[in-house]
């Protein structure tokens, strides 16, 4: 058997927990008593208790798969308010004073939710929330309609609410998750 120069300093976090596994596993096995020195013995009892406990916490240095779909689910909201810009913005230049009225409205209501995509989730997540309800309100149900943006308007409620699902189940998951 070939042996090799231990390098502690590079050692991953899997190898460290096994190089831990293997020593006391190999201690074991040569029935040795470490009692026979008392600061030892102090320092392999608390290095077999704290093992198990160092196992389990590895587990959660690995990435969350929810944080891929969080980020997709995201950029899905991200594009459903884009449509809904663009479709208000098609009746920049109408005509009619009941569509122009109805635009230069919702115009001034989307500039108070500019660049609410690049906000953190959670903000985005509420001004979304507000945008919905302030279209949905009677203050602006007119105009929605007269433009048709009723679709819009559901397209982006639904991508924000399948957004909140997620979100509030992976912090719920989270909060309930042991700290190590």
């Amino acid at each position: 058997m070939k042996l090799y120069t231990l390098n502690t300093a590079r050692l991953q976090y899997l190898e460290t927990g096994q190089f831990i596994i293997r020593f006391l596993t190999d201690f074991e096995s040569l029935n040795l008593d470490p009692a026979t020195d008392p600061e030892f013995k102090t320092l392999y009892d608390s290095l077999k208790t704290q093992s198990p406990i160092y196992d389990e916490a590895l587990m959660q240095i690995r990435a969350k798969a929810e944080s891929e779909l969080l980020v997709t689910q995201d950029e899905i909201r991200d594009k459903k308010l884009a449509t809904l810009r663009r479709a208000i913005g098609v009746y920049r230049y109408i005509d009619e004073s009941a569509e122009q009225s109805a635009y230069n409205l919702l115009r001034i209501l989307l500039s108070v939710y500019k660049k609410i995509e690049v906000a953190n989730f959670e903000a985005e997540t509420l001004g979304l929330s507000n945008l919905v309800a302030e279209l949905r309100s009677a203050t602006y149900s007119f105009e929605v309609q007269t433009l048709g943006l009723t679709v819009h308007v559901n397209n982006l409620e639904t991508a924000n609410n399948n957004f909140k699902t997620t979100f509030n189940t992976r912090s719920t998951t989270t909060i309930n998750t042991a700290v190590y």
